[in-house]
């Protein structure tokens, strides 16, 4: 603050943290690259108080690809982070210029450079105002160049504006969005123009009010043209999927699924929200999200009306199983305390975090807390704390010393745990006792597994073992047939590498076992594309 530099507190933050964290009283204001948007104004609640530049996209690639334009990124792995506006930009502008390389969505920016070690990505998009600083963190960085064409978004004059409106590029290194399903809809270039349209991405400043396509002069020049381009706009699917909390895999894979799906039909365009694995059950049964992520066992207790729901989802279906196995991880500070999860779980003065109520992670640890003997309330009556939050919430907790203890159920690798062991503060992982893990696995069918030594060199030494459970994709009974039929052939025809680069953790899917899960109906559909791809009995 002016004058009393002693009441400012600087947060570092993810893309993916930056909104959440004013949103949940974690920061009081964000100053960073944050595009100012219409849906971040009204649904998410957040005030924008000026602008300070326009920016664009640009690229980083490496050398020995030999490219010299944009146009000949054919194929090739494009990395962003995730939470950023970066990823929507260039699936437009890939799907408009029939470039079929979907974006590798990342949570952690440290990821991304370390795919540079490993060889695993050609380029990354980023703000075109900073490329100079991740090409600088990759430690082959004099193997890698930045690209000249940028992805910029103009106004009615042609003048870098407020991303209002998108028009023809001026300069031949300005690659203008022609398309974006972010508005719903599919652009017809005209005589090598560009329709202008509002973009409610990017919608902000006087007249925010109006939501409506916008279109120029020139787009409305002939009936012929303009009739087309209206049965498009008005045959595109728009879905909710209703993910995890932000930073974690969950809303990873949604990302990642829902422009690989985008990719191969660009009718059907799929908005990731937010959401838990208990909460979604229910959330996807009203009718709230047609689609969204689920836990195995979870999933079918919410069908039968089970413990922890207090009624029947009869609505329930889904495209199969077995898409993320996901372990338990419990991480302990290093520099003293008990070691063992009981000891842990029972000592006076623990601090705990956790991901927030209605999440399975929450949901597993109050039935592991009831196994052992304690609870919430006994943590706190004798002088401990109790803190639930997002991934990356409370990873920052655990960081900062304000938790000693952190119990999340993520899919390795985790971006969160090879941050914190990257981070200041040791840290360890706690085994699962025997005890513990038949005991979920008899009472509520859960998994046993372990996570391999070497996984996250800095937190173990040995295998750990640990419970597991894993990730189905649930439909409302109402979603099209034709639509859930689409969405899983694409998830067939894509099984392996494909789904690897959007999360690891998706490589064991298996597509002849995944119709067999009986925890909830088979959709139609999905049973039709399974049985056309002869994994599925007729």
């Amino acid at each position: 603050m002016p004058g009393d530099a002693g009441r400012l507190r600087r947060v570092p933050l993810t893309s993916a943290a930056r909104l959440p964290a004013p949103q949940s009283g974690r920061a009081d204001m964000g100053n960073r690259t944050t595009a100012w948007t219409h849906g971040r104004e009204t649904a998410d609640e957040l005030n924008f108080a000026a602008i300070n530049f326009h920016d664009s996209r640009g690229f980083t690639l490496r050398k020995s690809l030999r490219v010299e334009r944009a146009a000949g990124l054919q194929g090739a792995s494009i990395c962003v982070a995730a939470g950023s506006i970066n990823g929507l930009n260039l699936s437009d502008w890939a799907r408009v210029n029939n470039i079929r390389n979907p974006p590798i969505v990342f949570e952690q920016k440290d990821e991304i450079r370390n795919t540079s070690k490993a060889g695993c990505r050609d380029a990354c998009c980023t703000d075109a105002s900073q490329p100079t600083g991740p090409r600088a963190s990759f430690p082959d960085a004099e193997e890698h160049a930045i690209l000249t064409d940028i992805i910029r978004w103009r106004n009615r004059r042609g003048q870098p504006g407020q991303g209002r409106r998108i028009k023809q590029p001026r300069g031949m290194n300005d690659l203008c969005i022609r398309g974006c399903p972010s508005v719903r809809r599919s652009i017809r270039p005209v005589a090598g123009k560009a329709q202008a349209l509002h973009h409610p991405h990017n919608l902000r400043g006087p007249g925010r009010a109006g939501m409506s396509l916008i279109w120029t002069r020139r787009a409305l020049g002939g009936a012929t043209l303009a009739l087309p381009f209206i049965r498009t706009v008005r045959a595109q699917q728009s879905i909710e999927w209703v993910a995890g909390s932000l930073g974690g895999g969950w809303y990873t894979m949604a990302a990642g699924l829902a422009a690989l799906i985008k990719d191969e039909n660009p009718d059907i365009q799929i908005r990731v929200v937010p959401g838990g694995g208990l909460a979604n059950s229910t959330r996807v049964n009203n009718g709230q999200s047609p689609i969204g992520w689920g836990i195995d066992a979870f999933a079918a207790s919410a069908f039968k009306g089970e413990e922890p729901y207090s009624a029947k989802h009869t609505h329930l279906r889904c495209l199969g199983s077995g898409y993320s196995p996901t372990e338990h991880n419990f991480l302990r500070r290093a520099d003293g305390g008990p070691e063992d999860m009981r000891s842990i779980l029972t000592q006076k003065g623990l601090r705990l975090a956790c991901t927030q109520r209605s999440s399975t992670d929450e949901m597993t640890l109050q039935r592991i807390m009831r196994f052992i003997g304690t609870s919430v309330d006994r943590i706190r009556s004798e002088g401990g704390r109790y803190l639930n939050g997002s991934y990356s919430d409370i990873g920052a907790a655990f960081s900062d010393g304000q938790v000693d203890y952190l119990y999340v159920a993520l899919a390795r690798p985790a971006a969160l745990l090879t941050e914190i062991s990257q981070g200041r503060r040791a840290a360890k992982l706690v085994a699962f006792p025997a005890d513990v893990r038949k005991h979920l696995i008899d009472r509520y069918a859960y998994a046993e597994g372990v996570i391999p030594v070497g996984t996250y060199p800095a937190l173990q030494t040995a295998d750990v073992p640990v419970t597991t459970m894993d990730s189905t994709i649930m439909v409302h009974e109402s979603l099209p047939e034709e639509i859930a039929y689409r969405i899983t052939r694409t998830l067939i025809r894509n099984k392996g590498q494909r789904l690897v680069t959007i999360h690891a953790s998706m490589g064991a899917w298996d597509p002849a076992t995944s119709w067999k899960y009986q925890g909830l109906p088979l959709h139609p559909g999905a049973a039709r594309a399974f049985r056309e791809a002869g994994v599925m009995p007729a």
